[in-house]
């Protein structure tokens, strides 16, 4: 199922010429098995009602993958959000902000006091929403496993939420 959402995802940002997400990543045998490492930790989350499944991400706990070659070494204070999308049926309901309020409780209740996130630095409006989220733009990082797209980094001060 989160698979399914995150090609879904996959599929309409590069129908507007976004590589936020390109397909061949989301379908790689390492993305599987991050999928299913997350699950199996209990750090992959469907959101959804009356069994509609509507959004996924993870929210991990710890650095791991590109989080420590982008972020540098964090000293355990920082929760770092992955792989966030909403089914398009489901956008523009305020779900995305309820799933993100979702994972900063859940960040403060793991003793966070930071939550970190990327996205493709040539996504200007899901930046402009993290941005009206709270989150502040921390710099940019350019992983080896992205293929060449540069990645913005946004972090949020889980003391300063409303």
């Amino acid at each position: 199922m989160a698979l399914s959402m995150l090609m879904e995802a996959s599929s309409w940002l590069s129908s507007r010429g976004i590589s936020q997400w390109p397909m061949e990543w989301i379908v790689s045998p390492v993305m599987r098995s991050w999928l299913t490492e997350c699950a199996n930790r209990g750090e992959l989350y469907l959101a959804g009602e009356e069994g509609a499944r509507m959004g996924v991400f993870t929210l991990v706990n710890r650095q791991e993958g590109t989080d420590s070659f982008c972020w540098g070494q964090d000293s355990g204070e920082c929760a770092y959000l992955h792989s966030f999308a909403v089914r398009r049926a489901w956008a523009g309901r305020g779900l995305g902000r309820r799933m993100l309020s979702w994972a900063e409780e859940a960040s403060v209740s793991a003793g966070k006091k930071l939550l970190r996130l990327d996205c493709s630095k040539d996504n200007p409006r899901l930046r402009r929403w993290y941005e009206e989220a709270g989150y502040a733009l921390r710099g940019e990082c350019l992983p080896n496993n992205t293929g060449g797209r540069v990645l913005a980094l946004y972090e949020k001060d889980l003391a300063k939420r409303p």
